[in-house]
């Protein structure tokens, strides 16, 4: 079952201006603190210090921006990160500085006097949120994982796979251009014989979303089933022949005499015959049935999707299930092989049995079972819909 939601056409447009990595003049920062005529002891800059961090248009990367109110004229605020970003005037109250985005960066504000003394030394803790962008490396989970994020970025590349895991992701903003989220791709199997495993539940909460977005919860096929075993001895074999009573004669010669000389001198008879026929061989016996094969793995289960957004009123979500189809059955095993006729065959003996025949093949392995649908859960409040299905 497929579901979509429309949206307004219009999109959220970003700020089209760049930022540079510092800015330390006197633009209008967001709430900065105004400048006046009056200014304030610096000494008691560290209490006023507004400090704002603002996302750029681009991925993972985001601006620190420091207000204050003006200090005595003689002063000047020196800015460092490792080393120094800026020097700046008493004339100045505001500062900006483009970073990278998940870090924990340290700011050191020296206050210096007119002969360039240290009077006063502070520093500002600033945390920089995490941006999730899907791309080569960063684009499944291999465990149960609860993120809490400020932007996730979803593309038309690469689509992001939960591999069945239970996922949790809170972001303030989803910024989606025709991204794909599923589970597992499709056509995914398990291996032989196992039940393909279910789509674990995935829980999706934003602020505010823009773009368009697909959710398929795909349950994983089961695995084929194995062929069933060989067999590692054939059936039995057939006992050889029996050999008969051979006698020897001269056919010149009378029986006496012929006796005499073979006791006398060792003579060789010149002509033998069998006076009896040795029995006949035993034939081989038939070989066993083939095993059965192994059973079918079951379809895994479509799982659970919630989604909650505040603002999505420029976003497009369509979302599907479809469970896991059953594995096929596995291919019944080979029959035994039969047993063999002993022996070979001589001038008096019986002949030799025959062969037994292979086995019948084994039957297929039972079969699998298609997965169990789950459930999808969407509220957008802009958009008044809060459906499950």
């Amino acid at each position: 079952m497929r579901h979509t939601y429309a949206v307004m056409a219009v999109l959220c447009l970003f700020v089209a201006g760049g930022c540079a990595d510092i800015k330390n003049d006197k633009a209008k920062t967001p709430n900065a603190v105004s400048s006046v005529s009056e200014h304030i002891e610096s000494r008691s800059i560290s209490d006023l210090m507004s400090i704002q961090v603002q996302p750029t248009t681009k991925a993972e990367r985001y601006i620190v921006y420091f207000s204050w109110p003006k200090i005595e004229d003689d002063k000047r605020i020196r800015i460092r990160k490792e080393q120094v970003l800026a020097l700046v005037p008493s004339t100045q109250t505001t500062f900006s500085h483009e970073v990278d985005h998940d870090q924990t960066i340290t700011y050191t504000f020296e206050v210096l006097n007119s002969s360039s003394t240290v009077e006063k030394t502070f520093a500002k803790l600033v945390k920089i949120p995490r941006d999730f962008v899907v791309r080569t490396g960063q684009s499944e989970f291999n465990e149960d994982q609860k993120i809490n994020i400020k932007r996730l970025f979803l593309n038309t590349d690469i689509s992001l796979k939960t591999n069945g895991h239970n996922i949790q992701i809170m972001t303030e903003e989803l910024i989606s251009n025709k991204g794909l989220i599923e589970t597992f791709t499709e056509g995914a199997k398990a291996d032989a014989s196992s039940s393909g495993k279910g789509a674990g539940e995935l829980i999706l909460k934003a602020k505010s979303a823009i773009g368009q977005l697909k959710i398929v919860m795909r349950g994983q096929n089961g695995g084929d089933g194995f062929k069933g075993q060989s067999y590692t001895s054939r059936a039995a074999d057939g006992a050889p022949p029996t050999e008969g009573a051979v006698d020897c004669v001269c056919p010149r010669c009378p029986l006496s005499e012929i006796r005499k000389l073979i006791q006398a001198y060792e003579i060789q008879p010149m002509a033998c015959f069998c006076e009896t026929t040795g029995s006949n061989g035993g034939n081989g016996a038939g070989g066993a049935k083939g095993y059965q094969g192994g059973p079918a793995g079951n379809g895994g289960d479509s799982g659970k999707l919630y989604v909650e957004i505040n603002d999505g009123s420029a976003f497009l979500l369509q979302t599907d299930f479809k469970v896991g189809a059953p594995g096929l059955p596995g291919e019944g095993g080979d029959g035994q092989p039969g047993g063999i006729a002993q022996g070979h065959k001589t001038k008096c003996s019986g002949n030799i049995g025959s062969n037994g025949p292979t086995g019948p093949k084994g039957d297929a392995g039972p079969a699998g079972s298609y997965g169990e649908k789950g459930i999808i859960c969407v509220y957008i409040a802009t958009e008044g819909k809060n459906d499950c299905f």
